[in-house]
């Protein structure tokens, strides 16, 4: 009954009063900004209610129409109007691009550290064998092929994912390694 009667926004409002939704939503993970989109339908509703339109109903018709359109209304942000930094994984950047990007860890090394048996999806297994006088393990050649391909499947994803870091950036890329003795390093170095 009230749906028919009140203005979307009103409506809206008594609906997260009195079944304290905002609260559930700021409870989850990434709350504030849960809570923020939760607030801003609601001001988009009020601002649907001042241009004259009324009702819940052409409220939700609008929101399919703008769907159906593949137009949406602007979410919010979790600072807004503020220049912020945000840090993420190279999978969670994927399609984003920022003005700045640094990419840190760059003197990681890859981990190249395999078993005795090894699995390769083509190539089978491959096992060292041990031999009975010395206890030495010994690599067999289906054990290092299918090391070979594993490291080489490892390493051309390894490459997609730092393609991917290094492409976010829309003005500045900055590259971060460590080392061990900057100043021996340093000094190796030609001047810039």
């Amino acid at each position: 009954m009230l749906a028919a009667t009140l203005p979307s926004d009103r409506l809206i409002h008594l609906v997260y009063e009195k079944s304290g939704y905002p609260d559930l939503v700021q409870a989850m993970p990434n709350g504030a900004l849960r809570l923020a989109n939760v607030r801003l339908l609601m001001e988009y509703a009020k601002k649907y209610e001042s241009s004259g339109f009324n009702g819940l109903s052409g409220f939700v018709r609008m929101l399919d129409r703008l769907e159906q359109q593949d137009a949406d209304l602007a979410s919010a942000s979790s600072v807004s109007g503020a220049e912020v930094v945000q840090i993420m994984s190279i999978h969670r950047s994927k399609g984003l691009e920022f003005p700045v990007c640094i990419l840190a860890g760059c003197s990681r090394r890859f981990n190249k550290e395999r078993g005795d048996v090894l699995l390769h999806p083509e190539l089978g297994l491959g096992v060292k064998l041990r031999d009975s006088e010395t206890g030495a393990r010994m690599t067999t050649l289906p054990r290092e092929a299918a090391a070979l391909e594993i490291d080489r499947g490892e390493m051309s994803e390894e490459l997609r994912v730092l393609y991917v870091a290094m492409t976010r950036a829309k003005e500045k890329l900055l590259l971060l390694t460590t080392v061990k003795d900057a100043e021996r390093h340093w000094e190796s170095w030609p001047p810039v």
